[in-house]
């Protein structure tokens, strides 16, 4: 149960990523390359990050059968959506932050919570973790405004 709901969670966090960043590429760049590119390098930047954090021998650790399923199936529906009008993107994003905010909410207890924190050494990094805490619950509101912002800026530009 919990590697659905972790794959729909990472699923819809990376499909919402990618078409926000898909809608503030201009017309004439490959919207497909660049959104695929910075997906991944999101990925690099996250494996750095929980190297740093737990151990640089465990850098892929994160990295569990749902979060695998998730990010390709997100990265397969942002190849396809990529190409559809700039209103549907930004209205499929918020409906992906949407459910990936409420997967996080509604999801079962962690399995994989146990081993890493039995993995990760407590030190210097501790804020940094409370700082990714906090952005973690933040962000899909910021997110979301955001889309709203960009959405309206469509709408009045049209007038």
């Amino acid at each position: 149960m919990f590697v659905r709901v972790e794959a729909g969670g990472a699923g819809a966090n990376a499909l919402a990523d990618g078409l926000i960043v898909s809608c503030l590429i201009a017309r004439e760049q490959p919207k497909r390359l660049v959104a695929l590119a910075l997906a991944g390098a999101g990925l690099c930047v996250h494996s750095f990050a929980f190297g740093l954090l737990v151990n640089s021998q465990d850098i892929l650790s994160w990295l569990t059968p749902g979060a695998l399923y998730g990010v390709a199936a997100a990265l397969a529906l942002l190849l396809i959506a990529a190409g559809l009008p700039r209103a549907v993107q930004l209205a499929l994003s918020g409906l992906a932050l949407l459910a990936a905010t409420a997967l996080v909410n509604l999801a079962p207890a962690n399995p994989y919570l146990t081993a890493t924190l039995s993995l990760w050494q407590q030190g210097q990094y501790f804020n940094f973790n409370g700082a990714t805490r906090i952005v973690s619950a933040i962000w899909p509101f910021a997110a979301m405004f955001y889309v709203v912002l960009l959405a309206a800026d469509r709408g009045e530009a049209k007038q």
